[in-house]
């Protein structure tokens, strides 16, 4: 029989064998996840607001993250990677299994964006659609699609408020830890309203919703599980994206964001920020084809237009609290 003292030392043993296999995570404290700086009660005014969050989206030139995306009518999830480089630089792959063929191809760039479902609905050929920002908001695609990829980018709330633009605000929100500012962005027919909901403790945007200059919704987003990632940028790690098509079921998407990588790209620009050209594939600009066939054209590129029985209610699918829309909202519908 083992004596006490003999006992003693074979428990240390096994104690710095686990700790040597790997299994030193099993007696580490947990780490809590650094914070951005608190806004004081006293300088929660519009100035002090934008500026922690102009200042958050100019430490950001370029992000790379794993994704994993559901979307309204898939019955499963896809996986991929998202790249980004501001300002209007994006690209996102992902497909079933993180097969890129087997799923989507989705990209902006200076000039224009693109979506690319690779794989297409029976007794349809793969097409990719595309349209250049510049002739995008004027067309009557707009007023039917009303789904642009650089708004994954003001989704994640790496948004710059401009001098040139007209701003109001802090309002009050429904949420006593929340208040909320409106921007006019454009003139005219063409003209947007953006609503932003801000955290204010902490300064980061926990909703995004745009109306056009009728009033009506065209999206809005909602960031959760916010990160302070290498202790200088501000980033949700979930983002719910919804939008509205006129004459169409609204569309949501959820990107869950894992591995976030800052400001450390390296890519061929000429390759990650150009639409693809893959032979034998159609490229079909969606300014241009008849206004009867813009919500046929959505729901090709997203494959949206599933049964209901596989449409899970949002709450039950992501299992977060997500900030309400708010009640008191000025441009509420």
């Amino acid at each position: 029989m083992l004596d006490l003292s003999r006992k003693s030392w074979m428990l240390a043993l096994i104690s710095i064998a686990l700790l040597n296999s790997g299994c030193a995570g099993l007696f580490k404290p947990k780490v809590t996840a650094p914070l951005p700086p608190v806004i004081a009660e006293s300088q929660l005014n519009q100035s002090t607001v934008f500026d922690t969050i102009n200042r958050n989206t100019e430490s950001l030139r370029q992000l790379e993250a794993d994704v994993r995306i559901s979307m309204t009518g898939l019955p499963s999830s896809i996986s991929g990677t998202l790249v980004l480089e501001r300002p209007s630089n994006l690209r996102l792959t992902a497909g079933f299994l993180g097969v890129s063929d087997l799923g989507v191809d989705i990209g902006s760039n200076d000039e224009l964006f693109w979506i690319w479902p690779k794989t297409s609905l029976p007794g349809q050929e793969s097409s990719i659609k595309f349209a250049r920002h510049s002739e995008f908001a004027a067309s009557p695609a707009f007023q039917q699609i009303r789904l642009q990829p650089r708004w994954i980018i003001d989704a994640l709330g790496l948004i710059t408020f401009d001098s040139s633009d007209q701003h109001s605000g802090p309002y009050p929100h429904d949420s006593a830890a929340h208040v909320k500012f409106h921007s006019q962005l454009g003139q005219g027919a063409e003209s947007i309203t953006r609503e932003v909901v801000v955290n204010k403790r902490y300064g980061w945007i926990e909703q995004v919703t745009l109306y056009d200059a009728k009033g009506a919704r065209i999206a809005y987003a909602n960031a959760t599980d916010h990160q302070f990632v290498d202790q200088a940028t501000v980033l949700p790690s979930f983002v719910q994206l919804n939008v509205f098509p006129v004459g169409s079921k609204p569309i949501t998407m959820e990107f869950d964001l894992k591995r976030i990588k800052l400001n450390q790209l390296y890519v061929d620009p000429a390759q990650t920020w150009q639409m693809p050209s893959p032979e034998g594939v159609e490229q079909i600009d969606i300014t241009r084809v008849p206004l009867a066939n813009q919500i046929d054209s959505l729901s090709d590129v997203s494959q949206f237009n599933q049964p209901a029985e596989l449409q899970p209610l949002i709450k039950e699918r992501t299992g977060r609290r997500l900030l309400p829309r708010d009640r008191s909202s000025l441009l509420s519908r």
